[in-house]
């Protein structure tokens, strides 16, 4: 149980650091939470034992997922 916490308080702070403007030319915010839901997952499979890494990671993701930074 402590673990799962743990790993939705990480998450939820992983979420603050992603920017939330964000934008795809025809994509809806849905597509854009389940595309970031998908960075953030993938993130943590690949870097679990350094989660400083994860905003890099998802932000890259969200790129190559054809998102951009939004002003």
């Amino acid at each position: 149980m402590k673990t799962m916490v743990l790993l939705l308080c990480l998450i939820s702070s992983l979420s603050a650091c992603v920017p939330m403007s964000y934008v795809k030319t025809g994509a809806s915010s849905a597509e854009f939470e389940q595309d970031k839901q998908a960075c953030i997952y993938d993130a943590q499979l690949h870097v679990n034992n350094d989660p400083m890494m994860w905003p890099m990671l998802v932000s890259q993701c969200l790129r190559v997922k054809g998102w951009s930074p939004g002003r």
